[in-house]
């Protein structure tokens, strides 16, 4: 076993690990680049949703959670099962955002302004897993104005897809899943620097929405989400998230984040779950869950919201 040469493994912890790599019978591996959407570290669940690595933009370390030999880690959805992928990525966090608009509203790093430097250590860490772990020379091309939120994202490769596929992708690429990380990061640039020649696999065209409608909150892994920018302060049922996955799983709520008569409305047209007393419980979020995964997995913590605003929301639509 050996770091990536000049890591750190001494800044958080380790990564909790599920499984081998690849495994599930599985027998491609990707390297997989995923945004933090923080200013700083994060705690990843203390460890439960890690990434392998972390690259920090700000002074140009490389931080080490986990290595290849340690196994599969969780940070995309569906990590105790084979569902979603994880047992087939190799996975690397940037310290950044992708959400333009919540990076200049906390002084963050936008990753649309990563520099030249940053492009050559990303190529480096992508040369050296294809060189030590045979991971391919192809890489999905992100598309323009970057990738698209939700399971439906015309950007995702295909379950069939992903399975054959090696090479450097990106969050937003990865089926089953809702992020769009790593918003407008340049694939193909990252690829070329690696000195490779990327030929990349078909994946369908970006359609003609303009980069503000791909702007959604990024929903975390680690059981937080961070909507307003301002930290991860709220729990998955965050009524933000309650409303993503209500649309999602065929439902039509705008995802503002204030629990009133239509959310509430729509979450139990989608669910089939009665509302009692103006109130959304935790039933709600499991089916929810499995309805937007599509899998049967997955579930929020215990939780519930009601009109008053008490608990996670405010009277609204």
């Amino acid at each position: 076993m050996g770091h990536y040469p000049g890591s750190k493994n001494d800044y958080r912890g380790r990564a909790t690990t599920y499984g081998p790599l690849p495994s599930h019978g599985k027998s491609k591996v990707s390297l997989v680049l995923h945004t933090t959407e923080t200013k700083g570290m994060p705690s990843f669940g203390n460890g439960d949703t890690a990434p392998h690595y972390v690259y920090d933009p700000r002074d140009r370390s490389w931080y080490v959670w986990a290595e290849w030999e340690d196994g599969y880690v969780g940070t995309m959805k569906g990590h105790t099962t084979g569902g979603h992928g994880n047992c087939q990525a190799f996975q690397v966090e940037i310290l950044a955002y992708s959400d333009k608009s919540i990076a200049q509203s906390v002084g963050g790093l936008w990753v649309g302004d990563l520099d030249d430097t940053d492009y050559q250590h990303l190529a480096a860490f992508y040369a050296w897993a294809m060189d030590r772990y045979g991971i391919g020379p192809y890489c999905t091309p992100t598309p323009a104005g970057g990738w698209r939120y939700g399971t439906s994202s015309p950007h995702r490769m295909s379950a069939s897809e992903w399975d054959q596929f090696s090479g450097l992708t990106a969050h937003g690429a990865v089926p089953g899943n809702t992020h769009w990380d790593t918003g407008v990061l340049d694939l193909v640039r990252i690829a070329d620097i690696a000195g490779t020649d990327p030929n990349p696999p078909p994946i369908d065209p970006p359609d003609d929405d303009t980069e503000a409608d791909t702007m959604y909150p990024m929903y975390e892994t680690d059981g937080y989400t961070n909507p307003s920018g301002k930290g991860r302060t709220y729990k998955r049922d965050d009524v933000t998230v309650l409303q993503g996955l209500t649309n999602d799983a065929g439902g039509n709520v705008s995802e503002d984040g204030k629990l009133g008569p239509s959310t509430i409305a729509a979450i139990a047209s989608v669910t089939g779950i009665p509302v009692e007393g103006g109130t959304v419980t935790g039933a709600h979020g499991n089916a929810l869950r499995r309805r937007s995964d599509g899998n049967g997995g997955g579930g929020l913590p215990d939780h519930t919201h009601t009109l008053d605003g008490t608990t996670g929301g405010v009277a609204g639509r």
